[in-house]
């Protein structure tokens, strides 16, 4: 993984320094639509078994060096998860379930491999692979906890890969998977005592966690993003009378 992680950091670097096509720096606005999922004590690996829907928007703002985007993002979902559907002895003893909804807003940096500009006529790709990460803040919601114990904001360091594809001068498509590195352990509202209205104590072989593994949850989308052109300038040329 080292080796694999210095390959690709070298090769982004001269990527990045070697001679571009400069393109002008421009904007656009996306919405997407797609699947949110959850890894954490109910699930030790993805849980592709119980999706739940996400809807998201962004701001990208396109550098005039094509490698470099930079995203503002909003997201709008819930992940879910039912020890009931588990096939494991352990899951269905404790026999727990959530459903969390989030808000989150990130800035996100993306890495372009290929310089997919605007222009179908002048542009040698009509798209391009990308790379992102950055920083965001989530508000999460556990539908099935009037009284939580714990922090409902938090952090997460969102990363993933995505595509991108040329859909005209004034639009493009694109397909993105994420995933968010939270800073909570308490996104399936797994814990001792987390919820002040609940009669009694949970039996802590069941629901202590391990708080040194930190949840997260995952974004898989369809996006469309709509170029917003500048204004034309005025005419510099005076026409005489």
């Amino acid at each position: 993984m080292k080796k694999i992680f210095s390959i690709l950091t070298i090769f982004i670097f001269l990527q990045t320094v070697q001679p571009l096509q400069a393109q002008e720096a421009h904007n656009e606005l996306g919405i997407g639509v797609g699947a949110m999922h959850y890894r954490g004590e109910l699930a030790p690996i993805i849980n592709l078994t119980q999706p739940s829907f996400g809807v998201s928007a962004f701001f990208r703002r396109n550098s005039a060096n094509p490698a470099w985007s930079f995203r503002g993002n909003f997201l709008f979902g819930r992940v879910v998860a039912d020890d009931s559907r588990s096939n494991d002895a352990f899951a269905l003893a404790r026999n727990h379930s959530f459903k969390t909804t989030i808000i989150e807003l990130a800035a996100v940096v993306e890495y372009n491999f290929f310089d997919m500009g605007r222009d179908v006529k002048k542009s040698e790709y009509l798209w391009t692979p990308y790379l992102f990460a950055g920083l965001s803040g989530f508000r999460m919601d556990p539908g099935q906890n009037i009284r939580p114990t714990y922090g409902l904001f938090t952090f997460s360091i969102p990363f993933g890969v995505g595509a991108k594809f040329y859909a005209g001068s004034k639009m493009n498509i694109g397909v993105e998977f994420g995933a968010r590195w939270t800073f909570t352990d308490f996104l399936d509202d797994v814990g001792m005592e987390v919820n002040l209205a609940a009669p009694g104590s949970r039996n802590a072989r069941y629901y202590t966690g391990n708080p040194n593994d930190t949840d997260m949850f995952f974004y898989t989308s369809v996006n469309v993003a709509f170029v917003m052109f500048k204004k034309a300038s005025a005419c510099p040329i005076k026409i005489p009378n």
